[in-house]
This record gives structure tokens, C-alpha cells and sequence, in this order.
């Protein structure tokens, strides 16, 4: 027994250097070897040594019961997780199936009309993925939005010509439940060329106003310019004995004759409606 904190070393050591060797090869390969070691180590003991020794050795170096098997350490959950996420649809299915759950239903395929809106808003946005339901949530407000603005431009345009051949033709909201109910007659050609022509009207009516404006103040007020006024008055004449202010504040007053309300919000409208249906190219009047 003199010899056994000896031998308990020498095994010892001898275990610490297979386990270094040994450190990549798999856990089945390096007990094999602890085995071995341990084994050659018993043979030369009698049976009233072997306890004291393995006892000994435990204390030092560490090994299972010969009849226990090594258990690798448990992977992290989220180890797990990542795996399952790169198998197939299949293989998560099986696991789930295994593990005694039943299988998630799979979510209905998106129809090719889905996946093309889809990618034109990635494309719009500048966007690499897109979050489907957030996609079906902006559904509602645009389309109230873009039913309620038609409501105001088409309102506006009957004010402005209440007698043009330029009118609408449907009503957007009509046509986007037609489209949404799955009426066959109406397809989403027909909602973008509804969508389209709002668009077109929109762009006419603030155009309009910056163009109208404009040419309003040159025609208009140039005739009632003192310089104009003058001239004209230069030109036809008069009385001798009236003198010349009297004359210019007589055709001031001729002139501005012309410009009451009810002539001047008629001008402004006839020429913000021929502009607007030259923009639409409306033909007809």
C-alpha cells in the first residue's frame, strides 16, 4: 500500500497527457483510452487495493463510472434553434412530430398578384424584405384616403365646369370594392386607370392655379396700368379745355367697369378649366 500514492500519480499523469492528445478526437475515442490506462493499472493490484486506488485517482483526475456512459454537454437552446431554422419545411415538421406536438399549419402560398405587389413596394421603398401584414394594414387607410381626395378633386372640377365633357367616369370607392369582392368585370387594370386619371386631375388643378394666376395678372391689370391708361387716352383724344388727369381717372373708370366679381371669378374659372382639360387632353368643346 506503500506504492499506491505512486501508482495513483503515474496513472494520474499518464490520463492528463492522453486527455491533451486526445483533445479533438471524439468522447467515445478518448474513454476507450482512459479505459486502457485505468485497466493497466488495475492488472497489477490486488482487489483490496483497486478501491483505495480508483478512489485515489478520482480525486485527482476525474473519471466516470467504468459502467456510465460520457454524456457530451447539452447544446444551448438557441444552438437548437438556429438548427431547426435551417432545416427544410419537412424536417421541421418531423421534429415537431417527435417531440409530440402536432405541426404548425402552413401558411396559405402568396398568389403571384401578392408577391408582384410585394416586390414593387420593396422596390419603391428601397426595402429588402417586407412584413406582409404591415402590407394588408395599409390597405384600409389608403384606400379612404385616396376615396375621400377623389371625392374633393372631382368636387372641385364640377364647380370649375360644371358643362365640360371631361367627368368621372365610376367612383374609385365603388371600384375598388367591385375589385375586392371579386367581380370578374373589374380588374386591377381598371382600379390603377381610376387611380391614374385622380392622379392626372390632382396635377391639373394645382397646375392650373399657378398658370391662371399668372396670366390673370398680366391680362387684366396691365390694361388699368397708369402708363396704358395714358396712352390710350393720348391716342383718342378729347375735349381741349379737359385736362389730362380727368381724362386718364374717365377711362380708368371705363375700364375697371369691366372687373366685377361675378365677370372676374367667371374669367378665372374658364381659363382654369380650358387649362386643365388641355393637360387631360379633353376633346369635345
Amino acid at each position: 500500500m506503500k506504492e499506491l500514492p505512486i501508482r495513483v500519480d503515474s496513472a494520474a499523469g499518464r490520463l492528463r497527457l492522453a486527455q491533451a492528445d486526445l483533445a479533438e478526437k471524439k468522447a467515445e475515442t478518448r474513454r476507450a483510452y482512459f479505459d486502457e490506462i485505468i485497466e493497466k493499472e488495475l492488472a497489477g493490484l490486488t482487489a483490496e487495493e483497486r478501491g483505495p486506488f480508483l478512489d485515489a485517482l478520482a480525486d485527482q483526475f476525474p473519471v466516470p463510472n467504468r459502467e456510465a456512459v460520457e454524456t457530451p454537454a447539452a447544446p444551448k437552446a438557441s444552438d437548437l434553434a438556429e438548427r431547426i431554422r435551417s432545416c427544410s419545411p419537412e424536417q421541421q415538421q418531423e421534429i415537431l412530430r417527435l417531440l409530440g406536438r402536432e405541426p404548425a399549419a402552413e401558411p396559405a402560398g402568396l398568389s403571384p398578384e401578392l408577391e408582384r405587389s410585394a416586390r414593387d413596394l420593396m422596390k419603391r421603398f428601397g426595402l429588402k424584405q417586407i412584413e406582409l401584414p404591415r402590407m394588408g394594414e395599409l390597405l384600409d387607410p389608403m384606400a379612404s384616403f385616396a376615396g375621400a381626395l377623389e371625392q374633393i378633386a372631382w368636387n372641385t372640377w364640377r364647380t370649375l365646369a360644371p358643362d365640360s365633357p371631361l367627368k368621372r367616369t365610376a367612383e374609385l370607392a365603388g371600384t375598388m370594392k367591385s375589385f375586392l369582392s371579386g367581380d370578374e368585370n373589374v380588374s386591377l387594370a381598371t382600379v390603377r386607370q381610376a387611380l391614374d386619371t385622380l392622379r392626372k386631375l390632382l396635377a391639373a388643378l394645382t397646375a392650373s392655379l399657378g398658370h391662371v394666376t399668372h396670366h390673370l395678372a398680366y391680362e387684366h391689370f396691365a390694361r388699368i396700368a397708369p402708363a396704358e391708361i395714358e396712352n390710350l387716352v393720348g391716342v383718342e383724344g378729347g375735349r381741349f379745355l379737359t385736362s389730362r388727369d380727368v381724362k386718364c381717372w374717365r377711362k380708368y373708370v371705363e375700364l375697371s367697369g369691366a372687373f366685377d366679381e361675378a365677370r372676374l371669378e367667371q374669367d378665372i374659372k374658364g381659363r382654369m378649366a380650358r387649362y386643365i382639360e388641355s393637360l387631360m387632353k379633353v376633346t369635345g368643346r
